[in-house]
């Protein structure tokens, strides 16, 4: 099945529609294992998701970003620019090093917790794992800022831009083969939730 449907169609295909506002936990776990978190309560994650939307549109219209995109071929990911930032190792590179960091802006360090912590709770042992050995890494290049974002232990983050935005199947090779990525999809309005923003 392929392509965007409607909930009443998907109902006729022999789908049940699980009600669930996003915000009580409720472990939910897709086909292939993928972890559905939703979101924290607190109204100033609303405000994070919202102020990141807006400065993502911001950055995502700039004529930089659409021409820097204009001169790349198509992306693995998707028919969108991206912008990464953190640590990174690839490209021709001898050693790791840090990217541009949009860290300051605090929207953007609010959700970076929140993934993180609930990177945590569902996989300890793994974000342990991570903890451990970026911290060795970390040491070994003597890097000043070590940290991506202060409350979270992902090392680098990859901002996609577009207001329709959604990714190709596709492999990061070079992450961690056994690693978690955490996915925040952010809209300007909530009211409409509950039609719009469906997972099948």
């Amino acid at each position: 099945m392929s392509g965007i449907h409607s909930v009443e169609t998907l109902q006729s295909m022999g789908f049940g529609l699980v009600k669930w506002d996003g915000i009580t936990p409720r472990p939910i776990l897709d086909c292939k294992g993928r972890i559905i978190a939703g979101r924290p309560k607190h109204e100033n994650y609303t405000e994070a998701c919202r102020d990141m939307y807006d400065k993502s549109m911001e950055v995502g219209e700039s004529r930089q970003i659409k021409h820097h995109q204009s001169k790349l071929p198509p992306s693995r990911r998707g028919n969108f620019p991206a912008y990464n930032v953190g640590l990174s190792y690839g490209k021709g590179q001898k050693r790791p090093q840090r990217l541009k960091n949009e860290k300051n802006v605090k929207s953007v360090q609010n959700v970076a917790s929140f993934q993180s912590a609930t990177f945590l709770a569902w996989a300890p042992k793994l974000n342990r794992h991570y903890k451990v050995y970026l911290d060795k890494i970390y040491e070994c290049l003597d890097l000043t800022a070590r940290p991506n974002f202060a409350r979270s232990v992902y090392p680098c983050c990859a901002f996609n831009f577009g207001g329709n935005v959604w990714t190709f199947k596709h492999r990061d090779s070079p992450n961690v083969a056994y690693g978690m990525c955490a996915i925040t999809a952010l809209w300007r309005s909530w009211r409409s939730w509950h039609s719009n923003g469906l997972v099948v």
